[in-house]
């Protein structure tokens, strides 16, 4: 019978290129920060000669990208990190609940929930602090696992 070898996902590569679990997770990372560089407004159509374009709401993106890291992780998180997380969807499920009104929201459950046009903007501005400090638990998390190593900057 011939024996049988487990591979170490995180030092996993495909071919030659590199492309492990940390490569993926720093390059969401690094996804975040240019998102984050940007100035955040809401999403909105432009007009063009060849019809209308959606320009993307630009705090949607930074949070859903702060959304996917922490997804990619979750399964690694310490008890720090995973009650940070359960803090931030607590306060986002609460938020949502006190928000209630005309126009929808689908919901953290993927429920959808009434909300008027000044809850909406006011979810999006309370959403995108919350998701800051998710990110800012993500980044140390991340430097607690040593996934951000930079000998220059430590103590």
């Amino acid at each position: 019978m011939s024996e049988v070898d487990f591979v170490d996902p995180e030092n996993y590569s495909y071919g030659n290129k590199g492309f492990t679990f940390k490569d993926i997770v720093l390059r969401q990372f690094r996804r975040i920060g240019e998102l984050a560089c940007v100035e955040f407004r809401g999403g909105f159509f432009n007009k063009t000669p060849n019809g209308e374009i959606y320009v993307p709401d630009s705090r949607e993106m930074y949070s859903n990208a702060i959304d996917a890291l922490s997804d990619m992780l979750c399964s690694r998180f310490d008890k720090e990190m995973e009650d940070i997380e359960n803090e931030v969807v607590k306060n986002e499920e609460k938020m949502i609940e006190d928000l209630s009104g005309k126009f929808t929201l689908k919901g953290l459950k993927g429920e959808y929930r009434e909300m008027n046009e000044v809850s909406n903007e006011l979810f999006r501005k309370e959403k995108l602090k919350l998701s800051r400090k998710l990110f800012r638990g993500l980044a140390s998390f991340l430097h607690r696992n040593k996934y951000l190593e930079v000998g220059e900057l430590e103590n």
